[in-house]
């Protein structure tokens, strides 16, 4: 599946319902600035694995998981399909055949960017891929982090035509970083560097946003995660983040975080998502009430410490549904903050006396 980076800065703009909430400033901020040691989960790992430049849309399958749940990855048809890995899913066929990387069968998969991205497979056979990419003409050109890398075409070539074109028009696979059941494949080597920070540096797994997103979404089979944008397009504040729980595939939990730098600001925002569950309606004018069933709303605390707002439901719509709402842009304006904030992310007492919140998708 395509993803299409989709900009919320008209959020922003005068005469909205909503704005988001900027959660800078000071007040009762936590200190610190980098997450603090804490249980890792295979989402936490996967976040060590990617340099903290790269702050914006992560999507993570836990693929052995999935299987464990009774779903098979690499079945076009099951429920997470692709999540994780979604750019290389489109041409699992093609890919597979080609270069020898069988996405579906690794343990983990992650990627990073939405259009032309990068992504990384751990648990896969580099035995097969390191042979498929001897067949493509590619030559080993040094290391990248742990990895051997690989070199399918050069930097940021895009390919109109040939087999490379079959694996990504884009160019997603010119070059690949291989060894130790880790699979890496980016456009250029910078990007494919990102992608083996082997938990050394600064990553996401130490951005106290990234972090507590992690940590509130626990063990997810699925996730994905997103910095805000700004009105202008650059990142935010704050990451919006969303999974899929459980160890049944006929019972599967639906989870959303979204961090704050004040636990005033957490509850301001979590106030607002309860009274648009209730109430509100999506972009597209569905009720949320009719998506969303037995949705609880409370605020958490990460290693950090970062306040996190959390939800948690159930769908009887669809087992991937906020992983759906989250990649259209749905979920981020049930998560914006209203719009008698102040810049900081604090109420004054006039406006937070006067706090009144607009359901969604309803005209004033």
């Amino acid at each position: 599946m395509a993803l299409q980076r989709r900009r919320r800065g008209a959020l922003l703009t005068a005469g909205a319902a909503v704005a988001v909430l900027a959660t800078g400033g000071c007040g009762d901020e936590p200190p610190e600035n980098r997450g603090s040691e804490s249980p890792e989960t295979p989402l936490v790992t996967a976040l060590s694995q990617v340099r903290f430049a790269n702050q914006g849309y992560v999507e993570f399958g836990d693929l052995a998981a999935q299987r464990a749940a009774g779903m098979a990855p690499d079945d076009p048809t099951s429920p997470l399909y692709g999540y994780g890995w979604s750019s290389t899913a489109v041409r699992q066929g093609v890919v597979r055949r080609t270069l020898g990387l069988d996405g579906g069968k690794a343990d983990r998969a992650l990627q990073i960017g939405r259009g032309r991205s990068a992504g990384r497979f751990d648990g896969a056979d580099t035995a097969a891929v390191e042979a498929g990419a001897r067949k493509l003409d590619g030559r080993k050109d040094g290391t990248i982090g742990p990895l051997d890398r690989w070199r399918l075409a050069p930097d940021d070539r895009i390919q109109p035509t040939g087999p490379l074109a079959a694996l990504s028009p884009a160019g997603e696979f010119n070059v690949l970083g291989v060894g130790g059941g880790t699979v890496v494949r980016a456009p250029n080597g910078a990007l494919a560097d990102e992608l083996t920070a082997d938990g050394k540096g600064d990553t996401l797994a130490t951005d106290k946003r990234y972090r507590a997103s992690a940590e509130c979404l626990g063990t997810p089979l699925a996730a994905l995660l997103d910095s805000d944008l700004t009105a202008s397009g650059e990142v935010g504040t704050y990451v919006l983040a969303a999974g899929v729980t459980g160890t049944d595939d006929a019972r599967l939990g639906q989870t959303a975080c979204r961090t704050a730098l004040s636990k005033q600001a957490a509850e301001i925002v979590a106030e607002a998502v309860r009274e648009r569950l209730r109430t509100g309606r999506t972009a597209n004018a569905v009720p949320w009430s009719d998506l969303l069933t037995k949705t609880e709303v409370d605020v958490v605390t990460g290693s950090g410490p970062t306040y996190t707002v959390r939800l948690t439901a159930t769908s009887r719509k669809s087992p991937r549904l906020i992983l759906d709402l989250t990649r259209d842009g749905d979920l981020s304006t049930l998560f914006a903050g209203p719009p008698s904030l102040d810049h900081e992310g604090y109420p004054d007492s006039e406006a937070r006396s006067s706090l009144r919140i607009l359901p969604l998708g309803l005209p004033e």
